[in-house]
């Protein structure tokens, strides 16, 4: 019985080990993307600052997403959506602030 319970005990202890590890690993990995992703987004800011052509290009998309959100926030069931966001962010700043 003894056995048992000391090999029960030392698989728990290496399974949570390497959960531990694969949780640094995650960590580490979501913190890496984040980073990657900022060097991204300022790499195509570049891009389309240098090339005329792709600078037209996101003039034009920024203009029609402009267009789209405008056309669907019209809509009534977007509207109640949208306040019903702006509630919760109030809500959310209220909280945070009565934190600090």
């Amino acid at each position: 019985m003894k056995i048992i319970t000391i090999c029960l005990c030392s698989i728990l202890a290496v399974s949570l080990y390497a959960g531990t590890k694969s949780e640094e690993r995650l960590a580490q990995l979501k913190l890496e993307r984040e980073t990657v992703t900022k060097q991204l987004i300022g790499q195509r800011a570049k891009e389309i600052k240098k090339d005329k052509r792709l600078e037209k290009i996101a003039k034009e998309i920024l203009k029609l997403n402009q267009e789209l959100t405008e056309y669907l926030n019209a809509k009534p069931e977007i509207m109640k959506m949208n306040q019903k966001l702006l509630k919760i962010d109030s809500e959310i700043k209220e909280i945070s602030n009565s934190k600090e």
